[in-house]
């Protein structure tokens, strides 16, 4: 290989979750080839795209022409179909086609949209936070308890998981 590709671990992955970032489309589909000969390697373990998403985005210049991708929203930047996958199959990627199958997706316990908006996020976190809530106040456990569900329980489910 003329140019390899360097990689860096940031801590994106969680047991068999795994986050890959690159700042080209095709470093990314270089990785997930190596990937997936070491998967093959292993003789244990498989890629699931069916469980993978990607999630890119790049400015589009107005007048360009699309070779490759198209946005996902008339706006300057954008999120786009990378067109990225793994074992010869597809990988789906965020955007408004896959939103009409399943509103979100979710990867370590966040909610992820293609627009990349927090708002259904927040609305997700305050109503499971309200139903915790709801919950205790209804038990007819003591004060104390009542707090220590409060402290131990509802407080630490709203920090994220990672």
């Amino acid at each position: 290989m003329k140019n390899p590709v360097s990689l860096k671990s940031l801590r994106k992955a969680y047991a068999d979750d795994l986050t890959i970032i690159t700042n080209r489309v095709q470093n990314n589909q270089l990785v997930l080839d190596s990937i997936n000969s070491w998967l093959h390697w292993t003789k244990t373990m498989k890629a699931k795209p069916t469980k993978c998403r990607t999630l890119a985005a790049k400015l589009f210049t107005p007048g360009k022409v699309r070779l490759l991708w198209e946005p996902h929203v008339p706006k300057p930047y954008s999120t786009f179909d990378p067109l990225l996958s793994i074992d010869n199959k597809n990988i789906p990627a965020l955007g408004p086609l896959t939103m009409e199958l399943e509103d979100k997706f979710k990867f370590l316990g966040r909610f992820f949209r293609f627009d990349l908006k927090d708002g259904p996020q927040e609305e997700i976190v305050r109503s499971n936070f309200l139903l915790r809530m709801k919950t205790i106040d209804l038990d007819l456990v003591n004060g104390l308890m009542k707090a220590w569900l409060y402290q131990f329980s509802v407080i630490p489910s709203l920090s994220p998981s990672v």
